[in-house]
This record gives C-alpha cells, structure tokens and sequence, in this order.
C-alpha cells in the first residue's frame, strides 16, 4: 500500500548498522563512519565521486533512505535504488535533488537567482540541518540498498557524510491530533560580568516537537508504538516527517531524532486507545 503524503511518519530502527557497506569510491577517512552514531564523525572521500551499497545481513522491510551531516551542495543529487534477495530492482527514485526548495517566491528579493525555486543558496545552507532523506512509495522487503551521489559542483572538493539511515516506516490509520507544537531548545551558555557585559557562548539549536495520538486503535498501540519505546527508549534514533509531501517546509518538518520522554499509551475509553510523543532532534 502506498504511503499517505499528510501523515506523520515514524522510522525505526534504523538498519545500516546490520549492513554490510562496500563502494568504489576513495576515503579519507572510512565509509564504516556511515555506521557511527557520532554525526561529526563522517565518512570523508578524496574527490566528489561517493556511492555506495549497502547490503542487510537478511532481507528487512526498507522505506526510508537518509543521508546526515553532510556537506552537500546546493546543486547535489543522489539515486537510491533497492533490490531484493535475487537482485531484482524494487523502486529507484532516479535522481533526485538532496536540498528541497526552502522558500517561498515573496521571502525572496525579485533579483534572487533561488526566487522561482526556492532553493537555499550556498550562503543558507547553514541555517537548515545537512539532511538528504528519501521515502519510497511503499515498504519493501529488500535484500539492499545501493546509493549514488552526485555533486561536482561541492566547493570543498571532497564529500563527509555522517550517518546513514535505513528502516521501515509507521504511519498510524488517523493522523495526530491538532496542536502539535515545533520549536528550538537552545543550549547556548550566558555568562555576566560584574560591569553587565554578556558573553555568549553560542551552541547548535535542537529542534524540538511533541504531539499527541488520539484514535490508535489497539494493534497500533500496543504493536507500534508501545513497541518503539522498548526498542529505541530515549537514546536510539528515529527519523520523523510530519507529513511527506515535498513542499517548502518538508526540510523543517522532518528530522533525525530520539524520544525526549516516554509517555505511558492510555486507553480512555473503548473506541481508542492515546500516545503522547515528544522528540527531540540529533545533532
């Protein structure tokens, strides 16, 4: 079944680290980073050239691809494709743009060279997180993955890549409630001298968001999501999307992340069973 493009959707786990990874590109530092937790800990080739297959220890439901803390260009595309046990292809997204557009035509000045895309320029790239995440049409039961970049253009001359994501994805029957809240926990250190000068020491926002499931029925409840706060808790990684359609606020709206708490699953009357939701982005 296809996914519904305005739902909220949940990936876990996440299933690179039961891959095994092979590419023919050249590094600097290795493609096992891919299978690091530290984002800042990436993978660095010698030049633009990076692709690489990832290939699972046994074939596992995947509908979701992700790319994080990158160092992406503007201008980079990259192909995804899967393949099951017998090497047959499943879904290839073809290329496709890593940067979405970001803006609005009237944010824009009429003499922007992004003002009928949209697309952020080198200069804004740092204020979006460095995420490149892909959703397939439907979940696939995949032998593995094989993924391409392109990017002659990167200024920096060479490609660093965190983490690498892989996994299946949940979307619930009906949709969150309203009032789901997004925000940034800033955890930038203040300090004031005597004479009431400040000094900042200034540090990455993390976005936050938290929402609230109302009508889970109890297959739902209990084998999805009481299940992720057993399988990942509050430390394990999560990608998030409120909804996949890939408009300008899509890059906002989803992200890499863990469960800031856990919230118990309530059952308040006989039709629904409840799940609060709160998340917390991985820097």
């Amino acid at each position: 079944m296809a996914f519904a493009q305005n739902k909220v959707t949940l990936c876990w786990p996440n299933l690179i680290d039961k891959c095994t990874l092979t590419s023919a590109a050249t590094y600097t530092r290795p493609l096992n980073r891919l299978q690091r937790r530290v984002l800042k800990d990436r993978a660095i080739t010698t030049d633009t050239t990076f692709d690489f297959t990832a290939t699972l220890d046994t074939s596992r439901p995947v509908a979701v691809a992700g790319l994080l803390s990158h160092n992406l260009s503007v201008t980079a595309q990259w192909r995804i494709r899967l393949y099951d046990d017998a090497d047959e292809l499943l879904e290839d997204s073809g290329l496709i743009d890593v940067w979405p557009s970001v803006f609005q035509s009237a944010e824009l000045a009429w003499e922007d060279d992004n003002f009928w895309e949209g697309k952020p320029s080198e200069e804004d790239r740092a204020r979006f997180t460095p995420q490149a995440i892909w959703f397939a049409e439907t979940a696939w039961f995949a032998a593995k993955a094989l993924i391409d970049i392109s990017d002659d253009d990167n200024a920096d001359g060479y490609i660093q890549i965190g983490r690498a994501f892989l996994s299946d994805v949940f979307q619930p029957e009906y949709n969150i409630s309203y009032g789901v809240r997004w925000g940034h926990a800033d955890p930038s250190e203040i300090d004031r001298v005597p004479d009431g000068t400040e000094y900042f020491n200034k540090l990455p926002k993390a976005r936050e968001c938290s929402m609230v499931f109302d009508w889970l029925n109890e297959a739902e409840a209990f084998g999805r999501l009481f299940r992720l706060q057993r399988d990942v808790g509050i430390t394990d990684e999560i990608i998030f999307s409120q909804q996949l359609n890939q408009d300008i606020i899509f890059l906002q709206r989803t992200m890499l992340c863990r469960l800031g708490q856990i919230d118990p699953v309530t059952h308040p009357d006989a039709a629904r069973y409840t799940n609060a939701l709160s998340l917390t982005e991985i820097l």
